[in-house]
């Protein structure tokens, strides 16, 4: 994961702090590589969730 511009970076840092509670400083003393696999677990967890919530919503319309 690479920051292409400070938006991104602070984008990051938000999501962070709050899916993962972790604080500013944790954050500015992870490594680089530490750092890269919370997010991307971060990412596949929301990703899970949506895909959850969605077939949730599917068998409460569609299936019962």
């Amino acid at each position: 994961m690479k920051f292409f511009d400070l938006k991104d970076y602070y984008t990051t840092n938000f999501s962070m702090i709050n899916s993962g509670k972790w604080n500013l400083t944790e954050l500015n003393e992870m490594m680089f590589w530490e750092r890269e696999i919370y997010v991307n677990l971060i990412a596949a967890y929301n990703e899970e969730q949506k895909n959850l919530a969605r077939e949730r919503e599917m068998r409460l319309n569609y299936g019962r």
